[in-house]
């Protein structure tokens, strides 16, 4: 993981580059073409009152009121206010050089200060105090959505409370050889650069910011895995549809992020492999599927009527250091219905409550001759009877036949047997 490193002796380049900006170690830092000096907090800061004569005393102001008359081989002047409405104890002190120096300075005490000739009153001097701190360090944070663009960004720990600038820079170290770029700031004082066709598989690369102000600077060194920190922006223009006829099935699609395929249209982008994350709504359970090489899933086993949430991540699928995106924003869809019937409801006349509608007389079913189901029950069960008494005639005279067959064969029998006998 990336983290603050001192500055090895391999990185001399980055102390080269810096050596241009010029550091200054007093308390105080005159801006010639301004007129602005600047001064550290809590410490003595000395107006000097150029263009003044030795001999011939001044009168310093702030703001317009005197704060103290300045005597040619005075060691002490008159003590007040550094400024009009400044806390008790702020004190300025004459110096035998016409100059004004204030000790133990607090923001009170900035304004806009000149010097006078004590007898006619004439301006000789004039400048602009300002206070603050050095510089401090940064706190650095990139990121990489495609392997084309490293993008860094800074925040401070400390506000100087004075002007600030900073100078950024990458090195990129392979097989003892480093490369020292430069991080582009495209937009000046946003805290922000970019380093474009970085190497991505170095083993080593470093961001150096400096951070510049009247009072100094200060170096922020950041050692970073590139390859750790590619993380791809999440999918964009993610649709879910539900798919007609089907109540368990959901289509969605997406499209992967503009910012990682390359601008030029001359290089092939890196593939990207996705996760889909759906719920229905209401549920704390995520269930995830796994898609490569592809930009849309069929869901088969949707809730039927419920609403679902829907999220898309991606990652780059060649290595699998690399980091998942955010997730998409969220999205919802519910599954197919059956649409209701379109049968139109039966209509009622209406029948004004003041209309009596005439009923018709309603036929009273006529009983029967009481005798008529008596003969009828009879009837039936005489030609029941009558069907048994058949049955058991026709048995009897059937069995009553063939007894009579057996006597007719055993007398037959009897006589060849009789008449072989005879022979």
């Amino acid at each position: 993981m990336p983290g603050p490193v001192s500055c090895p002796g391999r990185l001399i380049v980055i102390g080269i580059l810096s050596l241009l900006v010029v550091h200054l170690s007093s308390a105080a830092w005159s801006n010639e073409v301004s007129d602005v000096q600047y001064g550290r907090l809590g410490s003595t800061v000395t107006l000097a009152c150029r263009g003044s004569r030795k001999g011939f005393p001044v009168e310093w102001r702030v703001n317009g009121s005197s704060v103290v008359v300045v005597e040619e081989g005075a060691q002490e002047g008159d003590q007040e206010g550094a400024q009009e409405g400044a806390q008790d104890g702020d004190q300025a002190e004459a110096q035998d050089d016409s100059s004004l120096s204030l000790p133990d300075v607090n923001s009170s005490m900035e304004g806009n200060y000149s010097c006078h000739d004590q007898q006619s009153g004439a301006l000789i001097h004039a400048l602009q105090l300002r206070l603050g701190n050095p510089p401090s360090r940064v706190n650095i944070t990139c990121w990489l959505p495609n392997h084309f663009r490293v993008y860094c960004s800074w925040t401070r720990l400390a506000d100087s409370l004075l002007p600030t600038h900073y100078i950024s820079s990458y090195i990129s170290a392979y097989q003892s050889v480093s490369e020292v770029e430069e991080c582009i700031q495209e937009v000046v004082g946003s805290q922000k650069c970019v380093v474009f066709h970085p190497r991505i598989w170095g083993p080593r690369h470093t961001v150096n910011i400096t951070e510049v102000n009247p009072l100094g600077m200060q170096q922020t060194i950041l050692r970073v895995d590139l390859q750790q920190l590619l993380k791809p922006d999440p999918p964009e223009e993610v649709v879910c549809m539900s798919v007609e006829g089907h109540p368990t099935k959901l289509l969605v699609q997406w499209r992967s992020p503009a910012s990682w395929n390359p601008e030029d249209g001359l290089q092939v982008a890196f593939p990207l492999e996705y996760q889909l994350r759906y719920r229905p709504v209401g549920s704390r359970f995520w269930s995830t599927l796994y898609i490569e090489n592809r930009t849309s899933l069929m869901i088969t086993d949707a809730l039927a009527g419920h609403l679902h949430h829907v999220q898309v991540q991606a990652r780059e699928a060649i290595d699998p250091q690399t980091q998942w995106s955010d997730w998409s924003p969220l999205i919802q869809e519910q599954p197919w219905t059956e649409p209701e019937s379109t049968a139109e409801p039966t209509t009622i006349p209406f029948i004004p409550e003041d209309i009596t509608v005439p009923m018709r007389p309603s036929k009273e079913a006529t009983p029967g001759p009481p005798l008529l189901g008596g003969v009828v029950m009879l009837m039936s069960l005489f030609a029941g009877i009558i069907v048994v008494v058949g049955v058991t005639v026709g048995l009897l005279l059937w069995v009553r036949h063939r007894r009579r067959e057996g006597w007719s064969k055993q007398q037959l029998s009897s006589m060849v047997k009789m008449k072989t006998l005879l022979i």
